[in-house]
């Protein structure tokens, strides 16, 4: 049985091995983190967000509005 055990561990490291030869590490995002946006303002949980990709701007809203 520890035989059964070393075979399927040896298979499953040389799965793992050849998925990262073939695919290899990923590219860096196209983008990257600018800013954090807190959760809470002035006391209001924000609850809906949108983005605007031509003036690039993020809008927050919470129950009090935007």
């Amino acid at each position: 049985m520890p035989r059964m055990t070393t075979s399927l561990s040896l298979r499953i490291a040389v799965v793992f091995l050849a998925t990262s030869v073939v695919f290899g590490r990923a590219d860096a995002a196209p983008y990257s983190q600018v800013a954090r946006v807190p959760s809470i303002v002035n006391g209001q949980a924000l609850s809906s967000f949108a983005f605007d990709p031509v003036d690039q701007r993020l809008y927050a809203g919470s129950q009090q509005g935007v």
